[in-house]
């Protein structure tokens, strides 16, 4: 029927996570609609004399209205409620000369049901089925989980193992370091490169072992010493240093304040490469500059503890005294920065117990700047109707709260918003409905830091 027909076209989303939120929307409206448009019909149909006061009849239809609105709204699901409003009108406008009221709502219902079952159907086995081995087909992790918390359909995965066993070329692609969807997808043997963060090759493994090459390059004397620099989750490095012991170095980003980062994982990564004994090159130990100008009663607990020492010296003597450490790598923009470098590291010291518990103590200073203090417990997302990733906005607008915003002027961090939101929706969808403040144990303003967020990620 038309009604299935209409709603399989606004189902079919570009991904499947898309495709289900539509379908539930829509049914959830459809449901409301149709039993406050069939309540009403049997209340006229059950009072013929009504037909004589239209002015009344109208007036409750108003109110039909309202209560398919706020109902949708009581649900938690005010995305439905516009359709809720529609489907109640298209069931009640034809009084007086509709008979069938059940009929009536029913047909909807069913012409929802039917839509979104075709919908949900087709974007499920969207893949491509051609078995032609001269075409590679590219294939976005989004269009299979729309972030890397999400779980990849099975028919999905599926789908593409058969495909790939038949021949089919198909390469997986994503925008960040997915060790998300290496480790879900480790049965599924590619023949092209897994192609990660806008364009970096991790490797096919067997197929396209991108560390053979490198090894290859070594042994003609190209390459003195074989490696790779990482930017992942400690499992997917782990599987990595498992399978390729032939790698001699790690490149990680150490530094005090991501060391327990729940993001970076610092401190988990490194402990990989210690346990494969593979020595680590450190990037980024004093974060973009993010550690050379700490709050000021953070740099008055450095300059107690060794006045002689710059607050840039702590960032890096931290990164250089793990034992696990062959290189330090810090950028340098000035001459002054150099002579500062070289003035601790010509004859270095590592950094004693009591001197790294002050790099945590101001790290934890540091990290109690943070402008919203949300503790990332998700309460709050649940029954969110504009599906905002709350505690994900929250946690890059105090990331940015941190930097320099004067100097940088622009971060990941705004990519980073962009990207989520692709999927989710922006802090200024806000409908200020307060639902994720009456269940925030952390009892935050939610509404209002949303908005902060928004005006400083939605310009």
């Amino acid at each position: 029927n038309t009604e299935a027909g209409i709603t399989a076209i606004i189902c079919m989303q570009p991904y499947l996570h898309d495709t289900r939120d539509f379908a539930v929307s829509r049914l959830t409206g459809t449901l409301i609609g149709s039993f406050w448009g069939l309540l009403l019909l049997l209340v006229l149909l059950a009072a013929p004399e009504l037909e004589n006061h239209l002015f009344l009849v109208y007036t409750m239809m108003g109110l039909g209205v309202l209560a398919s609105l706020y109902t949708a709204v009581l649900l938690r699901r005010a995305d439905a409620s516009g359709l809720a409003a529609i489907v109640f009108l298209c069931i009640v406008i034809a009084f007086p000369e509709i008979d069938q009221p059940l009929r009536q709502a029913g047909d909807r219902i069913f012409g929802v049901l039917l839509g979104t079952g075709v919908a949900i159907g087709v974007n499920t086995f969207r893949l491509p089925r051609s078995k032609n081995r001269e075409t590679v087909f590219f294939v976005r992790a989004r269009d299979l989980a729309p972030d890397r918390f999400s779980q990849i359909p099975s028919a999905a995965l599926y789908r593409l193992n058969y495909l790939s066993q038949d021949g089919a070329r198909i390469c997986l692609m994503s925008e960040h370091a997915p060790a998300f969807f290496t480790l879900q997808m480790s049965q599924t043997v590619f023949s092209v490169p897994l192609v990660v963060m806008g364009g970096a090759a991790i490797s096919t493994y067997e197929k396209y072992d991108c560390f053979s090459w490198l090894l290859g390059k070594k042994a003609e004397g190209l390459v003195k010493h074989a490696g790779f620099s990482f930017h992942d989750q400690p499992e997917l490095l782990d599987r990595i240093l498992t399978e390729h012991p032939e790698m001699e170095f790690v490149q990680l980003q150490i530094n005090y304040l991501d060391w327990e980062s729940e993001w970076v994982k610092s401190r988990a990564c490194y402990e990989v490469c210690v346990k494969h004994k593979k020595p680590v090159i450190v990037m980024e130990p004093v974060k973009g500059g993010t550690l050379a100008k700490v709050p000021e009663d953070a740099e008055k607990l450095f300059a107690s503890e060794d006045p002689s020492m710059s607050v840039p010296s702590w960032a890096i003597r931290f990164a250089a005294s793990l034992p696990n450490v062959m290189v330090v790598l810090s950028g340098m923009s000035s001459l002054d920065q150099m002579k500062d470098n070289l003035s601790f590291m010509s004859d270095f010291t590592p950094l004693t117990d009591e001197e790294k518990d002050v790099c945590f103590h101001v790290a934890k200073i540091i990290n109690s700047r943070i402008t919203v203090p949300c503790t990332a417990c998700h309460y709050c997302t649940e029954g969110c109707p504009m599906n905002i990733a709350i505690p994900e906005y929250f946690s890059l607008y105090n990331e940015d709260m941190r930097e320099n915003l004067e100097e940088k002027g622009w971060t990941i961090n705004f990519t980073n918003y962009e990207l989520l939101s692709e999927k989710r929706g922006k802090a200024k969808d806000c409908i200020a409905c307060g639902q994720c403040e009456n269940v925030c144990p952390q009892h935050l303003t939610i509404i209002d830091f949303l908005k902060d967020v928004s005006a400083h990620f939605d310009r």
